[in-house]
């Protein structure tokens, strides 16, 4: 009797006969919202529906988006006239080339550049840093939904740490503050509860200058690649304390694991053309590159440079069972910053490899 052909399913019941659907499914309907434009109803996470995975938007407008949820690293581009609620993220949101929305958010960094006309109703444990944004206006995040407080605990932010009015202007030397302005508190917008009922606020509302920066982070002299990845690294090893929620107890095996997932991406970066990379790629494996097309590793060009002029930074990692998300950052003094979003599988040896990196530019070369 032959063997049972296996069969992937997602959380909406959705079969697959390969795992490579499965994963794409997976990537573009649960962890994204892309090409979205004039959609009449909010699109809405709920809670668990992202449970600390990595999150996507972009080339979005006139929509409602909606993230109740805690979620790693989020990336917000190209979107315009448009509202987006982000309930907790662990790490870093980005967003760039925006105009004419109104964000509500919470985490832990907040960068934006090449945003305008915009307002922002935020909770930040740090700093945030604006590069070619103008017209920009602050307040304190004001709104909540009933599992707001156990999602930031989660994401390890302290509630009483809202650092939403401190702005560092990469583009204003003489500290003008002309490219943006806080909102008076009178002048709020009303709270926003995504789930259409009223309840307790997770995160209070602050006046200006309430909060001590605990990292001292404005001698910044450029919002580059580097410079973030030295933030992190500060913000990583500030005292933080969670809330409410006792955070998660992590297993050293979790950490073996994204070491273990973290070597894997350097050898990718640094790869070389004639290089073997099966200990680092799977067979299955595609490259696609920014212009869209697929490339497989055995036909990969020099164009991923190694040595000693590409190092590989900003490393985020999110992984359960025998999958892993990753975006990682590959500068170059050839290519500029390549910022790849990619995706792991374990082998039947139970060995991680990457299935499928997608590259995108996120600034021009360096210049010698």
């Amino acid at each position: 009797m032959p063997p049972k052909a296996q069969v992937f399913k997602s959380p909406d019941g959705k079969e697959f006969t390969t795992k490579k659907e499965w994963r794409d499914y997976m990537m573009t309907t649960f962890y994204s919202y892309k090409n979205k434009e004039n959609e009449i109803e909010p699109l809405i996470k709920k809670p668990g529906d992202i449970d600390g995975q990595m999150f996507d938007i972009s080339d979005c407008n006139n929509v409602t988006i909606i993230l109740m949820d805690y979620c790693e690293q989020v990336q917000i581009d190209q979107v315009h006239n448009s509202k987006i609620f982000i309930g907790a993220c662990v790490s870093s949101i980005f967003i760039r080339n925006c105009e004419n929305c109104i964000f509500y958010s919470c985490c832990r960094q907040l960068r934006l550049r090449e945003v305008t006309k915009s307002k922002l109703f935020i909770y930040s444990m740090s700093e945030v840093h604006i590069e070619y944004s103008n017209q920009l206006q602050f307040g304190c995040f004001n709104g909540s939904y009933p599992e707001q407080l156990q999602h930031l605990s989660l994401a390890n932010l302290d509630i009483t740490n809202n650092l939403w009015y401190d702005i560092f202007d990469h583009n204003d030397p003489s500290k003008s503050n002309a490219n943006w302005s806080i909102i008076p508190e009178t002048e709020y917008e009303e709270p926003w509860y995504p789930q259409g009922l009223k309840c307790d606020h997770a995160i209070p509302l602050t006046k200006p200058g309430s909060v001590e920066r605990i990292v001292e982070d404005s001698s910044m002299k450029s919002f580059d690649f580097q410079q973030l990845v030295r933030d992190s690294a500060l913000l990583a090893s500030s005292p933080s304390t969670p809330v409410a929620v006792p955070a998660k107890t992590i297993p050293d095996t979790v950490f073996t694991e994204k070491n273990i997932i973290k070597n894997l991406i350097n050898k990718y970066g640094n790869y070389k053309a004639g290089d073997n990379l099966d200990d680092v790629v799977s067979s299955s494996f595609v490259n696609i590159l920014q212009n869209g097309d697929a490339l497989p590793y055995d036909l990969m060009s020099a164009s991923i440079v190694g040595g000693n002029i590409a190092t590989i930074d900003n490393i985020t990692i999110s992984h359960s069972k025998d999958l892993a998300w990753s975006s990682f950052s590959i500068a170059s003094l050839l290519e500029g910053y390549i910022r790849c979003t990619g995706i792991l599988e374990k082998n039947e040896s139970n060995d991680w490899r990457l299935s499928y990196v997608q590259r995108s530019d996120i600034s021009p070369a360096i210049e010698e």
